[in-house]
């Protein structure tokens, strides 16, 4: 398993079954910095379930997906 990840695109490629595996993989790859996640059609909520476990993150893209609002993490 590689721990030190620290770039990952996922664009246009994700679904509701694995927003909640991708959860589940960045909460054991804390380092990510880059993370591209535009169009997947994801939700606010989905957000932040997803970056919960990420501190390190100093881009991310969410261009094109369902966001209407802001996740709550990124405040």
């Amino acid at each position: 398993v590689c721990t030190n990840l620290k770039e990952l695109a996922l664009t246009s490629c994700l679904n509701h079954r694995s927003t909640w595996y991708l959860e589940r993989i960045l909460k054991s790859h804390t380092t990510l910095e880059s993370l591209d996640l535009s169009y997947n059609n994801l939700s606010a909520l989905e957000v932040d379930k997803i970056l919960q476990y990420n501190t390190c993150l100093r881009s991310l893209n969410l261009s094109n997906n369902n966001l209407s609002s802001f996740p709550a993490i990124l405040t």
